[in-house]
């Protein structure tokens, strides 16, 4: 099977939702937790587990489908590249401030306390930063699932964390 990819012809990530709610245009979709959720160390932290309050949070929008209805199975593709940079954003760049920060303030100062309060500093200024960028990756669509077609009927994803 072909590797999905968007219409500039980038590779796409892709992953199960389903419809939720159909208005003014705009489907709602909500990302459908695969099995892997429940052997993850992590499970009860990140919220992807199926009846999680922050999936609610992780719900989306795309522009009104191809006669898609509510409880529908779908694929989406999320760009490979904007995932990467998301990543980037959210770990990478916060940390990178954070240790920044630090270092050159012991090399400055040379005191622990202030090291330790320019870490905290470098830290917030790389989440905001990291929030600011992704505002506007967001704004110009890059975050945003793209749908690809109907989950196929031997689909083994459910709502229910089984299969996938």
């Amino acid at each position: 099977m072909a590797e999905p990819r968007d219409p500039a012809g980038r590779s796409l990530v892709e992953g199960r939702a389903r419809v939720i709610a159909i208005e003014a245009g705009q489907v709602l979709m909500e990302p459908i937790v695969s099995s892997g959720c429940k052997g993850c160390v992590s499970a009860g932290l990140c919220g992807a587990m199926a009846g999680s309050h922050s999936l609610a949070a992780r719900r989306f929008r795309i522009p009104d489908g191809d006669g898609l209805r509510v409880g529908d199975r779908v694929v989406v593709g999320l760009g490979q590249t904007a995932l990467l940079k998301a990543s980037w954003l959210a770990y990478a760049i916060p940390l990178l401030l954070m240790l920044a920060a630090s270092v050159a303030a012991d090399r400055l100062w040379g005191r622990d306390g202030i090291s330790a309060l320019c870490a905290v500093g470098g830290l917030g200024v790389g989440m905001a930063w990291s929030r600011w960028r992704a505002g506007a990756m967001s704004r110009r669509g890059e975050l945003t699932p793209r749908y690809l077609g109907p989950a196929p009927e031997d689909d083994v994803c459910n709502d229910h964390g089984n299969g996938c």
